[in-house]
């Protein structure tokens, strides 16, 4: 089919797709609750313990470990603005035992991998 409303289809996902991605990230921005001088929450691990077992349990994961420790973290604490620049809030670090990491986002991206 040709005409203007096959034209309005085709583009209809891409317009729309902005213009939600655009309040989504407004949405997101506007309920940041985490001041600039409070602390975040910390996950800590050890990452060879995950490395060397033999079986799976779904108990012993880093995601389980990670929703044990943030459980009793009011969700309001994990509302931070998109991460943009050189130096990103994120919702929560990430310390891994054993390693002296300075910056916390090379033990994040470790996490989300």
């Amino acid at each position: 089919s040709s005409g203007i409303n096959a034209e309005y289809g085709r583009g209809r996902s891409f317009l729309f797709y902005d213009v939600k991605l655009g309040y989504l990230n407004f949405v997101i921005n506007s309920t940041d609750r985490r001041s600039g001088d409070s602390v975040p929450p910390e996950i800590i691990f050890d990452p060879l313990t995950f490395v060397y077992q033999t079986e799976r349990d779904i108990d012993n994961t880093i995601t389980m470990l990670a929703k044990h420790q943030l459980s009793r973290t009011p969700s309001s604490e994990l509302c931070v603005k998109l991460a943009a620049g050189g130096d990103p809030i994120f919702p929560f670090n990430v310390k891994l035992t054993g390693e002296n990491v300075a910056e916390t986002s090379g033990s994040f991206r470790y996490f989300i991998w």
